[in-house]
């Protein structure tokens, strides 16, 4: 949520960056917001609501006329009451500090007000790290303990990787390895107890920190809006494929995918079951060499079994719709695979059609 509003910024300062002065009008209006969207619009989706972006840093948002950064309790506070007062069913969610920072239970005054926990994260140092062991999901692993252990989930508001690229229109954080990196992110996070993500953005026109956009809206060069808006290469396809098998609500479970020679931490993979009973396996191979690998479903999932999957003979192409192809499985119901180097697969027992919608 961004203020962005004249009558209540601070002044000499870019008024989407201040803080408000006055607290108090700032959680009416959020609130107000929110109460129209659920009781006059009549919107079931909305179920997180965020104060403002990326608090706390001296080049960020929330702040004062100094420069100097604004606590946000105090607003957390006020928004959260001003919610209870109408009763709204959506809470907030915070405090939507970047960079992962690790949990510093000092500097967390705030947890009565929030439902939810939530962080950005444009920290992706895995190299070929063996999941669980690198520095960010254990920042990650932290967190989502804390917040479980409060009954609160803990999400991912953003996330992604500038190391290729970035700034203005810069074609790299749409790109086939940074869209890669996104999705290693997402799995081992999945791993380390997140319980969200969230991608920025959507829509984000591609001149704005970089062509972040899954869809293309915006002409650039023309400075217009596209006439047809069409998927982003890359970025669309591999978050697709992840988005389509990962509905709401869906539990983890731990699935091993073994290799030969013992590289494992070349191949990073999480499992998730549906609410309605489907067992989906993610598998992906950070390294320019294929994998060979092995894996078994449970015995209560020995039906048919669909791969979907992504590689680089897909880098830089429009997307199309694909048909998943049934995988065969060995006399004992496993699984042997050769994973493609670079490359995104799952293995679900659901079987989507490219016309059919994603699982929800």
């Amino acid at each position: 949520m961004w203020a962005n509003t004249s009558w209540n910024a601070y002044p000499g300062i870019l008024q989407h960056r201040s803080a408000p002065p006055d607290i108090e009008k700032f959680a009416q209006r959020c609130a107000a917001l929110v109460e129209h969207l659920e009781k006059v619009r009549k919107y079931t989706c909305v179920r997180w609501f965020n104060i403002t972006n990326e608090p706390g840093n001296d080049w960020s948002w929330w702040m004062d006329s100094d420069g100097k950064t604004v606590d946000i309790t105090p607003a957390l506070r006020a928004t959260a009451r001003a919610f209870a007062h109408r009763r709204l069913k959506a809470q907030l969610t915070g405090p939507d500090w970047t960079n992962l920072p690790a949990l510093d239970l000092t500097k967390i005054d705030f947890d009565d007000t929030l439902g939810s926990y939530e962080l950005h994260s444009y920290w992706e140092d895995f190299s070929t790290a063996k999941m669980g062991e690198s520095g960010p999901e254990k920042i990650m692993a932290a967190w989502a303990d804390y917040a479980h252990a409060r009954s609160k989930p803990f999400f991912l508001g953003e996330y992604g990787t500038m190391n290729y690229g970035w700034q203005y229109d810069h074609p790299a954080p749409g790109g086939y390895l940074a869209s890669l990196k996104g999705a290693e992110i997402i799995l081992r996070g999945l791993n380390a107890g997140v319980d969200g993500f969230s991608r920025w953005s959507f829509t984000n026109r591609g001149h704005v920190d970089g062509q972040w956009q899954l869809i293309n809206t915006w002409d650039v060069q023309r400075g217009d809006l596209y006439k047809t808006f069409r998927p982003h290469p890359n970025a669309y396809l591999l978050f697709g494929l992840i988005c389509r098998l990962f509905p709401l609500g869906c539990r983890r479970v731990k699935l091993t995918v073994e290799t030969r020679p013992m590289t494992g931490h070349y191949l990073v993979s999480a499992g998730l079951i549906s609410p309605s009973g489907d067992l989906t396996l993610f598998v992906l191979s950070n390294t320019e060499q294929a994998q060979a690998g092995h894996f078994q479903f449970p015995k209560d999932f020995s039906g048919p079994l669909y791969r979907y999957q992504v590689t680089q003979a897909d880098k830089d192409k429009p997307f199309r719709p694909r048909r998943p192809k049934k995988v065969a499985r060995n006399a004992d119901g496993s699984v042997n695979e050769v994973f493609p180097g670079l490359s995104l697969t799952a293995f679900s027992t659901r079987k989507l059609g490219p016309r059919e919608r994603g699982l929800v």
